[in-house]
Parts: C-alpha cells; structure tokens; sequence
C-alpha cells in the first residue's frame, strides 16, 4: 500500500506493487483487481466506504434542464 501523503510504501495486506485495479470507472463503491499475497495471485473485491457523489448532468436538448 502507498502512503498518499508522501509516495512511501506502507506495509499491507498484499506484496509490493502487485496491486492491480480493473474496472476503476464502472462502480464507485466497490474495487475490483488482482493481486499477490506470498506470491500467489489472488483476485480482490473490496468495498469502498468513502462517500461517492453521483452527479447528473444537464440535457443539452431541453433548455430547463439543470445539473443535479
């Protein structure tokens, strides 16, 4: 795990670097990828439990429409 404040890795669940995160864009609350824990390739599904702002944008067709 990489520490966001400073770049340095902090030890963690899985080994250095083997994090790989798929499907970033299609679910807010949920990560998906693939990692190595002692060298074995693991799939990973985890829950994300930040808040996530959904946003609706406005119609270009309708004049009265509004962001959301």
């Amino acid at each position: 795990m990489t520490n966001e404040l400073d770049g340095t890795w902090v030890s963690g669940f899985f080994d250095k670097n083997s994090f790989i995160e798929t499907l970033a864009g299609w679910a807010k609350t949920v990560v998906v990828g693939r990692a190595r824990l002692g060298g074995i390739p693991c799939g990973v599904i985890i829950t994300e439990t930040r808040t996530a702002e959904a946003t609706t944008p406005a119609d270009p067709a309708d004049s009265s429409s509004q962001e959301r």
